[in-house]
């Protein structure tokens, strides 16, 4: 809790002094790419975080969203620096700005998708999709995962309930949507990369944290 708390003034001063942040869209779990997306920094208070449409920009549907907000280093930082983010809800997708909640849980985060982790079995983490159970995790970032099933693969785009945990430790749910559908190792089995969408910020950061702290 300190780090989040000890971060956040950078973060704000980051914001501050460039107008400029980082809107991370999505990640593509199979080739290792995200799409980051600049916005300019139009308002920022207590209790919202206003920015201009990227470009592309967001659809309306976009509204209710979870996506990880970044603020890269300041030139003056030097190189050690790294960018600061925190995962926010999108309140308000208008043609020209968005409402985003503020800036809560900040931490070191990346541009790029290094965390994303081959699973290891010690690590009890159990991934389960609605209508169709427990599936076999292959490996697992902060947005996504690569999992292997032996039922019946749902379509591409296809969204579905999901619910990851550790054991008894922690657990968070939010909405699955088929990405990629690929050969499994066995005539049996498929594997479909998902994009994991939480349903709240929090849940994002405690994934995050965890996945930080088993890589």
């Amino acid at each position: 809790m300190s780090q989040e708390i000890d971060l956040l003034a950078p973060f704000r001063e980051r914001a501050a002094k460039s107008g400029r942040l980082l809107l991370i869209v999505e990640e593509d779990l199979l080739r290792e790419t995200i799409d980051a997306r600049e916005v300019a920094v139009v308002d920022m208070d207590a209790q919202r975080l206003e920015l201009s449409q990227p470009e592309p920009p967001l659809p309306s549907s976009a509204a209710g969203r979870v996506m990880e907000i970044a603020a890269p280093p300041l030139p003056d930082e030097g190189g050690a620096a790294r960018p600061l983010g925190y995962h926010a809800r999108l309140l308000e997708v208008n043609a020209e700005s968005l409402v985003v909640s503020p800036p809560s849980g900040v931490r070191e985060t990346s541009l790029r998708t290094v965390h994303r982790l081959p699973v290891r079995r010690e690590w009890g983490l159990v991934l389960r999709l609605e209508g169709i159970g427990r599936v076999r995790l292959v490996d697992i970032s902060a947005r996504g995962a690569l999992a292997a099933l032996r039922t019946e693969v749902p379509a591409l785009d296809a969204r579905m309930r999901f619910i990851l945990g550790q054991a008894e430790s922690w657990e968070v749910e939010g909405v699955a949507t088929v990405r990629r559908i690929l050969s499994g190792g066995s005539p049996e089995e498929k594997l479909v990369g998902l994009g994991l969408e939480t349903d709240t910020p929090g849940q994002a950061a405690l994934l995050q944290r965890t996945l930080f702290r088993l890589g």
